[in-house]
């Protein structure tokens, strides 16, 4: 969906000027984000997978004292601008009484619940190349602090975020992409609506951004 970029220049937008930013975001997987979006996707989505993925965390040994006793754990792990790869930071965590497996899918879920609490994101890869392991940094000392949104004011960004960059779509679409609940995904589809018309697509009726419907043939 762009021209001319480079691996260089993702590099260094993520690990140098730090405008991108890797995290678990839409449907509770890793995406890259702009910076500046990264604290209200965060906090809107965040909570729906913390919630949806608890019953996977219990069945690997994270129940919800341990992920509570993790939280100030790895803030503290990670202060003064630390990274740390997800292996070192597991052990770091068992060094302070924190009881995280450190095998199996333990590590990996636990730095996900991290991420979507707003706690963690990706930091620089360890050798800077396809070769290195990922990072693991704390969010707000990466991204720097983000003014916090409402639920309405959020979930109408995004829905409009997502109508402009894959519309025509429907509200299933929507749905799908983002891994919202079906009542939240209804209401952001239908904070959107008045900025969007109804086209005729060969999977039939769905909604795209006003301007771009009215210049259709």
């Amino acid at each position: 969906r762009t021209a001319g970029l480079v691996v260089g220049d993702l590099r260094r937008a993520v690990a140098e000027e730090r405008s991108i930013v890797r995290t678990w975001a839409m449907r509770g997987t890793l995406h890259a984000l702009p910076a500046s979006d990264t604290g209200w996707v965060v906090d809107l989505l965040g909570p729906v997978f913390v919630r949806r993925f608890r019953r996977r965390r219990l069945e690997l040994g994270l129940d919800d004292a341990v992920c509570e006793r993790a939280e100030p754990a790895i803030r503290d792990i990670l202060s003064g601008g630390t990274c740390l790869t997800r292996a070192r930071l597991v052990e770091e965590l068992n060094k302070a009484d924190v009881p995280v497996p450190d095998s199996g899918q333990a590590p990996a879920h636990l730095a996900a619940y991290a991420a979507l609490r707003g706690i963690v994101c990706r930091g620089p890869d360890t050798s800077g190349d396809d070769s290195g392991e990922p990072t693991y940094v704390l969010m707000r000392d990466w991204v720097g602090p983000w003014e916090p949104r409402d639920t309405r004011s959020a979930l109408l960004k995004l829905a409009r975020r997502y109508l402009w960059a894959h519309g025509p779509a429907t509200l299933k679409d929507f749905a799908v992409w983002s891994g919202l609940p079906a009542a939240m995904a209804r209401r952001g589809w239908d904070l959107v609506a008045a900025e969007a018309a109804e086209v005729l697509t060969s999977r039939g009726p769905a909604w795209a951004p006003r301007e771009f419907a009215e210049a259709l043939p």
